[in-house]
């Protein structure tokens, strides 16, 4: 038998590499078919796998561009016609672009006997901020997003990232078998290192800084802690709005430590021992259920003031992980109750992480569902 794994873009650490586990102790033979363009880096790639079959797609530097756009809808294009000389018996494709879930189900329609399965790891044009409220852009989203919605049916089963999607997508996904498949990334074997002075607050960012991270409820937050706490924040990353976002935290008498774009994990957790707590803070007509940097924070152990709904509030509430906002208001009481004890607070955290989003228990939630259709 053989597999394709279909991303547009390489998810390979925190998503397809336990798909791949997975399908090669069946026996089955696995290709990633994966554009040659990063979109997180703007620059060609090279394969650094063996059975990695990159395909060659138009650059963009524009995230939001016809370019892009246009990018996606050749990559889409160009694994239906190599999926015509492979002939899979199972595929396995990531969604977005919106394009691929076309063709998949293009393909599944020609070859009735293969086994497709999608995974949605974010949902476009919901978790975009920009034109929502547009009259002009109302139709274009509406098709864009039909793009994606009528062609997930086609599939054999359907994985979601998080339980938001499940619920934003049931009418869609009432007739197909589906389920949450959180992503997840390897333990690190550094222990944060204990924190006992509580005077100097250290606050922890880390990822890309453009127009969906909200800087005025981060500067709230901080101005806030600041009537009890001298407070730094440790910026890791980058992005549009870098510039705003460090002067924003200037004007509310914090200090920002900026380490610029950081990719080794040692290093990140060496900034992440200094913390109390990481940042986990999106606008609010964000749709999104679980971020990859709230999984970092988690990982390392490390507390988040959050306010993402559903999936990451629930987990914090549920394991008394950090502090979330409610109702768009900082409860700074609740802040001061939660340092009292901080230590119990990264104790919860990496038991939250172990027991929801470990490889061991996402790889086993991945055996249960998949064991059943292949």
């Amino acid at each position: 038998m053989k597999a394709c794994i279909v991303s547009c873009f390489d998810n390979y650490d925190n998503r397809t590499k336990y798909i791949e586990q997975y399908l090669s102790e069946k026996g089955i033979a696995v290709v990633h078919l994966i554009s040659d363009y990063s979109h997180t880096h703007k620059e060609r790639i090279i394969a650094s796998r063996s059975n990695v079959k990159l395909v060659h797609v138009l650059p963009y530097k524009k995230n939001l561009s016809i370019i892009r756009i246009w990018s996606h809808k050749q990559f889409a294009s160009k694994v239906y016609k190599l999926l015509n000389q492979i002939q899979p018996d199972v595929i396995y494709c990531l969604v977005p672009p919106n394009f691929v879930a076309y063709y998949m189900a293009r393909y599944k329609k020609k070859h009735k006997n293969i086994k497709l399965l999608f995974d949605v790891f974010d949902l476009w044009p919901e978790s975009m901020t920009l034109g929502k409220n547009s009259a002009v852009l109302k139709l274009p989203f509406l098709l864009w997003g039909n793009l994606r919605d009528g062609n997930l049916t086609k599939a054999d089963y359907v994985f979601t990232e998080c339980n938001l999607y499940q619920e934003r997508l049931k009418n869609v996904l009432r007739k197909v078998k589906t389920s949450t498949l959180y992503i997840t990334k390897e333990k690190t074997e550094l222990e944060l290192l204990p924190l006992e002075m509580m005077e100097h607050i250290h606050l922890c960012y880390l990822g890309t800084l453009h127009n969906i991270v909200d800087i005025d409820m981060i500067c709230k937050i901080i101005k806030a802690i600041r009537n009890r706490h001298s407070v730094t924040v440790h910026l890791i990353g980058t992005g549009s709005s870098k510039e705003l976002f460090v002067e924003s935290i200037k004007d509310v008498d914090a200090e920002v430590i900026d380490y610029g774009i950081i990719y080794d994990d040692n290093q990140k957790y060496q900034i992440f021992s200094k913390c109390h707590f990481g940042l986990n803070i999106m606008k609010p007509t964000v749709c999104v259920g679980l971020t990859l940097k709230s999984l970092s924070y988690f990982e390392a152990g490390l507390p988040i003031i959050n306010n993402i709904q559903t999936d990451t509030f629930e987990l914090v509430d549920k394991y008394k992980a950090g502090v979330n906002i409610r109702d768009g208001v900082f409860d700074l009481d609740e802040f001061e109750t939660l340092l009292l004890n901080y230590n119990r607070l990264r104790m919860n955290t990496q038991e939250m992480f172990k027991k929801e989003l470990s490889t061991e228990c996402v790889y086993n939630e991945l055996v249960m569902k998949l064991d059943k259709l292949i």
